[in-house]
């Protein structure tokens, strides 16, 4: 895996022709075959020179599982490459370390998928982004966005205008179905000194461990929905985001009690809850959805463009 130090081919037209049985046949070693790239744009990988649609297939398999909805995936795929141009910048080239994302290569995806599925999975993976090929989302002023995704939300998405004004584009939005995913509730239990050392590391400040149970030292200031906007620890103010990374909290929509002389933390959804939900939108694929619909539905106010 390779994976950034910041915090997400169309098939030749002759094997369409191909009967049935010939695909069925094909190796893992012929899906790294089946597009021919343009290379207008490139990602750099260590030394090698990839094309970034190719390298949006391999940052696809970071995110998404390949199973999802063929309209989910697409949907992904028009958020990888919106950020993708956005971090070029007008360029042309730039390095993977530069973009910060997680990716996979062919060799790694064969191994994490086992051979017997990677073909299947691998082409679509290729389809989604070469059905979306130079499809990216803008904003009114037609920039490209900074298209945040997240894996599970809260029930509902957050507000952008929290992170500024230029995030506009991102309002709350109702995904309901999300109370559904795997893993959605998280809880955590952990003693007081745990909680106290966590967040000193985490926040590189200092906290006492006074008269009253530590658990009332921590006083959250909640957004509209679950998630929390800011945390009062000891009189001192964090973002709630930074709290719940030093807490290995998987969301910052949490509540916090004590609980037999403990502190337990109630977490909902996976991720940090802004703009598209990874679940939410292949519950809408599901439904009927096209890319669009999805792209439309978790931003508001875009243009998507073909480029």
């Amino acid at each position: 895996m390779k994976k950034g130090t910041k915090v997400g081919g169309i098939f030749v037209f002759a094997f369409l022709l191909l009967p049935c049985v010939i695909v069925l046949m094909l190796g893992p070693g012929d899906a790294k075959k089946t597009h021919s790239y343009n290379r207008e744009y490139i990602v750099y990988v260590e030394d090698e020179a990839v094309d970034s649609e190719k390298f949006l297939i391999w940052t696809l398999a970071g995110y998404v599982e390949p199973k999802n909805e063929m309209e989910s995936l697409k949907a992904m795929a028009v958020i990888l490459r919106t950020n993708l141009r956005n971090a070029m910048a007008g360029r042309n080239k730039i390095s993977a370390d530069e973009l910060g994302v997680t990716y996979y290569e062919e060799d790694e995806l064969e191994q994490i998928w086992g051979e017997g599925d990677f073909v299947d999975n691998y082409r679509r993976l290729e389809k989604a982004v070469v059905d979306t090929e130079n499809v990216v989302i803008l904003n009114e002023s037609g920039n490209y966005i900074n298209a945040l995704f997240h894996r599970v939300s809260a029930g509902y998405t957050r507000e952008g205008a929290y992170l500024g004004e230029e995030y506009s584009y991102m309002e709350p939005t109702e995904s309901l179905n999300d109370v559904n995913a795997p893993n959605y509730m998280q809880l955590v239990i952990y003693n007081e000194e745990t909680v106290k050392n966590l967040l000193e590391e985490g926040l590189g400040k200092s906290f006492d461990l006074g008269v009253k149970p530590f658990a009332q030292e921590i006083v959250l200031q909640n957004e509209d929905g679950n998630y929390v906007e800011k945390v009062i620890i000891c009189g001192q103010e964090f973002g709630a985001d930074e709290v719940a990374g030093a807490l290995n909290l998987q969301s910052p929509a949490f509540m916090a009690e004590e609980y037999e002389g403990k502190i337990r933390f109630l977490v909902s959804g996976i991720g940090h809850g802004f703009g598209l939900s990874i679940y939410g939108s292949n519950v809408l694929a599901g439904e009927g959805y096209d890319f669009k619909n999805i792209l439309e539905y978790y931003y508001t106010n875009i243009i998507i463009k073909y480029e």
